[in-house]
C-alpha cells in the first residue's frame, strides 16, 4: 500500500455488509426480483467487458488487462483505487456515483451487475479495501493476501469465478474470449485515459490495442491478434461538450500515410496533407459512451 489513498475501514465494511443483508431480505419477504431486471437488460455475458473497461476509464486508468482462464477472468486496471462511495455504489441496485458526477460513463452503477450473468461471487481487491459479492448486493471483506494475482501499489483486480448457475462455465468463456478476440480498434479511440487494453489466455493466446497521440491532431491505434498486427491513422477533432466538464465530442476521418515523393523533405517542414490522405468513408458511425 502506497499510503496515498485512505483505507476503508472494517467498520464501514460491516455496517455497509448489515444493510445490505438487510436489504436481500426485505425483497425476499415481498417478493421482488431486482436481479431478474438485471438479467433481463444483460443477456449477453460478454458484455461486462465493456462494462469493466467503462469503469477503469472513470477511474482515471491508463492501461487494463483481461486474463481469461478456464474457469475464471480476472481484469486488471492502475486507476484510483476503491473509495467509500465507489463500495456503496457497486453494492447497490441504480446508485450510481454517475449521478453526482455527470462527466463520468456511470462508475459502478447498474452497469457492473452484468458480471453476475458469469459469476455469483466476484472479489475485488484494490488498494484501499478487499472484498467479495455475494447475494449480488452483500459487500463482505476478504484479505489482500489472498488475491490469487500479485498485486502493485494502483493494481485493482476483479477476480470473477464462473460460478454462475445461468450458463455452463465453457460457454461463458467462449463468449467472453470471442469478444476479446474481436475488440474493435474504436475501443480506445475515443476513450480519455486507457490507452492501452491488454488480453491472454491460460492457453496461451494474446493480443493488444493502443492508442498514441500524435501531432496535429493525428491518433494512431495499434493492435496485435492471434490473426496479424494493425497499425491505423485517424484525424480527430475533439470539443468539450459543456464547460467545466470532461465529456467531449469527437469527429474522427481515418487516414491512410502518403508516401513522400521528395526524400529530401524534412519532418520539419512536412505538413499533416504533406504525411496523410484521408480515407473515404463507404459509410459512417456513431459512437456513444454512458
Amino acid at each position: 500500500m502506497s499510503g496515498e489513498y485512505e483505507q476503508i475501514p472494517a467498520s464501514f465494511i460491516k455496517e455497509l455488509e448489515a444493510r445490505r443483508r438487510r436489504l436481500v431480505e426485505a425483497q425476499e419477504e415481498n417478493g421482488v426480483n431486482l436481479d431478474a431486471l438485471v438479467d433481463f437488460l444483460y443477456p449477453d455475458t460478454a458484455h461486462l467487458v465493456f462494462e469493466l473497461l467503462q469503469n477503469a476509464e472513470d477511474a482515471g486508468a491508463l492501461s487494463a488487462c483481461f486474463e481469461l482462464g478456464n474457469d475464471k477472468l480476472f481484469f486488471i486496471h492502475d486507476g484510483q483505487p476503491f473509495s467509500k462511495e465507489d463500495l456503496d455504489s457497486i453494492t447497490n441496485y441504480f446508485k450510481s456515483a454517475k449521478y453526482e458526477k455527470e462527466d463520468t460513463i456511470g462508475r459502478f452503477g447498474i452497469g457492473f451487475k452484468s458480471v453476475f450473468g458469469c459469476t455469483e461471487t466476484p472479489r475485488i481487491y484494490s488498494d484501499t479495501v478487499s472484498f467479495e459479492i455475494i447475494d449480488r448486493i452483500v459487500p463482505r471483506e476478504i484479505p489482500r493476501s489472498t488475491s490469487p494475482i500479485r498485486l502493485s501499489d494502483r493494481q485493482t483486480v476483479f477476480d470473477l469465478p464462473f460460478n454462475s448457475t445461468m450458463k455452463p462455465p465453457d460457454n461463458v468463456r467462449e463468449e467472453i474470449r470471442l469478444r476479446l478476440v474481436g475488440l474493435s480498434l474504436m475501443s480506445v479511440l475515443h476513450l480519455e485515459n486507457i490507452k492501452t487494453i491488454e488480453w491472454r489466455t491460460d492457453e496461451g493466446d494474446s493480443g493488444w490495442i493502443k492508442r498514441a497521440e500524435l501531432d496535429d491532431g493525428v491518433v494512431q491505434i495499434e493492435a496485435k491478434r492471434p490473426s496479424g498486427e494493425e497499425k491505423r491513422w485517424f484525424l480527430r477533432f475533439r470539443e468539450p461538450y459543456a464547460e467545466g466538464t470532461s465529456m467531449h465530442l469527437d469527429i474522427v476521418f481515418e487516414l491512410q500515410k502518403k508516401e513522400l515523393e521528395q526524400e529530401t523533405l524534412s519532418a520539419f517542414d512536412e505538413t499533416l496533407a504533406d504525411r496523410y490522405r484521408i480515407v473515404p468513408a463507404k459509410s459512417g458511425s456513431v459512437a456513444v459512451f454512458f
